[in-house]
């Protein structure tokens, strides 16, 4: 069983909130236990599409956030992603990431890992396969070209 905070925000700048898939009413519970797995791939689930997915992860980072899936990322998977960042700085002698540069990353990262698990591209692939969008957009490209 898995518990949910409902209308908790914190405090700051979380303008962005509004637009988090995890806003929507009838989501997944963010905050399931650490023992809770269908609940943690659900939350998950939710930010596979989120648009503010980069930002809920800078704050949550920000903060030292330690509960609950922001970003597509449990607090121990963001405190694994502080811990190699603080290496990889250490190994390199590099300056550390900034939070919003170490976000951005992760975001990317969790969108490669959710599509690499999924169907997904499969299916745009066979969409693209099976219609002449295509060939519309390299008429288009040929049309500009050549005006």
């Amino acid at each position: 069983m898995s518990a949910q905070i409902v209308n908790f925000r914190p405090s700051g700048d979380q303008d962005w909130a509004q637009w988090a898939e995890c806003a929507k009413p009838g989501t997944a519970p963010m905050f399931p236990s650490d023992a809770d797995e269908a609940g943690i791939q659900a939350a998950k689930d939710n930010c596979r599409t989120c648009p503010v997915l980069a930002e809920c992860l800078e704050a949550a980072l920000k903060r030292g956030e330690q509960w609950g899936v922001w970003g597509g990322r449990t607090p121990a998977e963001r405190a694994a992603l502080r811990r190699s960042v603080v290496r990889q700085s250490r190994r390199t002698g590099a300056p550390r990431a900034t939070v919003a540069e170490l976000a951005d990353a992760a975001a990317l990262e969790f969108t490669a890992e959710q599509l690499a698990d999924s169907d997904a591209l499969d299916q745009v692939a066979e969409q693209l396969a099976d219609s002449d969008a295509l060939d519309q957009v390299a008429e288009q490209l040929a049309e500009v070209a050549v005006a």
